[in-house]
């Protein structure tokens, strides 16, 4: 047993797709080293954020999910995005979107109502300041960048 892994290794180990390690890792929220162009991982440490209480909380797959929202609405796209379908571009769980979305309308940042996901003037004020105000596609997120490409945008 290698004490050192491979993305593909950590994925694995984590269940979940190599974008989403990518994602991790590139955001700082992985602990992880590069090797040349190669992301990599001590074992140890992986197993210790494996273990962490706070890398399950709110703040990292709701800003990937206010962004993605923020882009897509900003784009002209839908406003009766479901759940499943943020979770389809995210590569990850309709709940994990849910929960997400639940987080970021108990901040004020987005309205739900009847399956449409709405931001608020807050949200939109919020997302400037974070994203800028020419919306981006969220980056790491393969899914995203063709769901762009599809439709013209990027």
């Amino acid at each position: 047993m290698s004490d050192v892994l491979t993305l593909r290794e950590v994925a694995s180990l984590l269940k979940v797709h190599p974008n989403t390690v990518y994602r991790l890792a590139r955001s700082g929220r992985l602990p992880a080293f590069k090797t040349g162009t190669d992301w990599r991982f001590q074992r140890l440490a992986v197993e210790s954020w494996m273990r962490s209480p706070t890398r399950h909380g709110d703040s990292s797959s709701s800003d990937e999910v206010f962004h993605l929202v923020y882009w897509m609405l900003s784009q002209g796209f839908s406003l009766t995005l479901t759940p499943g379908e943020l979770a389809l571009l995210l590569d990850c769980t309709p709940r994990i979107v849910q929960r997400s979305l639940d987080a970021l309308s108990r901040r004020g940042w987005v309205g739900i109502a009847q399956g449409r996901v709405a931001l608020t003037p807050e949200g939109i004020d919020e997302a400037h300041r974070r994203f800028g105000a020419r919306a981006q596609p969220p980056s790491g997120h393969e899914s995203v960048r063709m769901f762009a490409e599809r439709h013209g945008r990027s």
